[in-house]
């Protein structure tokens, strides 16, 4: 009976260099056999700044950075150089910023964005890195604020306003980011009357 070992050998290297006149620290585990690195860099305080995922010198898989107070920024995975796939990124105080999804390095799909107190401030779709679709707005309190379509990133068609207490005020058309037409104002007792028109 024969027994085959198998070695995998693996390199350890530590870099420190100046970058922006700062001291950077690097350290990289290189993996022979899958011709994979992970690299850590360091903030000057020695707290983790990322954590990167090489495959034959191209970032690829999961991608963490951190602040310097050791609270995690970002998780991307990256695939060919660039993010692919589900992403998520942090305020300094560890409550979500956004999370959302890439596709060859663009927005792609539903996308959401919050305040530094965990509130939603916006959310909908990309195509192609563009808003596209049905987006919502909100105000700080998390009330709806704005709703309506957007087309390569510009506001068309009907567009509703909202007070911080989720009243509706106003509602238009808009073209290509642009108020069209007849706008109309919405009083507290859902009386609609014209406000402006922009003809």
């Amino acid at each position: 009976m024969s027994h085959i070992k198998l070695i995998i050998i693996s390199v350890l290297l530590t870099i420190v260099c100046q970058v922006n006149g700062q001291d950077q620290y690097f350290s990289s585990r290189y993996d022979i056999w899958s011709d994979t690195t992970l690299s850590y860099r360091y903030f000057e305080n020695g707290a983790i700044n990322a954590i990167q995922s090489f495959e034959k010198e191209e970032l690829s898989g999961v991608q963490k950075y951190f602040y310097p107070n050791s609270q995690v920024k970002a998780i991307e995975f990256w695939l060919g150089d660039r993010p692919q796939d589900s992403a998520w990124y942090y305020h300094m105080n560890g409550a979500l910023e956004k999370r959302g999804i890439y596709l060859e390095g663009l927005y792609e799909g539903a996308w959401a964005f919050y305040n530094e107190t965990s509130i939603l401030v916006r959310n909908g779709s990309y195509i192609e890195g563009l808003p596209e679709g049905k987006w919502n707005f909100y105000h700080d309190n998390g009330q709806l604020w704005q709703s309506g379509e957007l087309v390569m990133g510009l506001e068309t068609g009907l567009w509703k306003y909202y007070d911080p207490q989720g009243a509706q005020t106003f509602e238009g058309n808009m073209k290509e980011g642009v108020r069209i037409g007849q706008w109309y104002k919405i009083d507290r007792k859902d009386r609609v009357k014209p406000w402006k028109n922009f003809n």
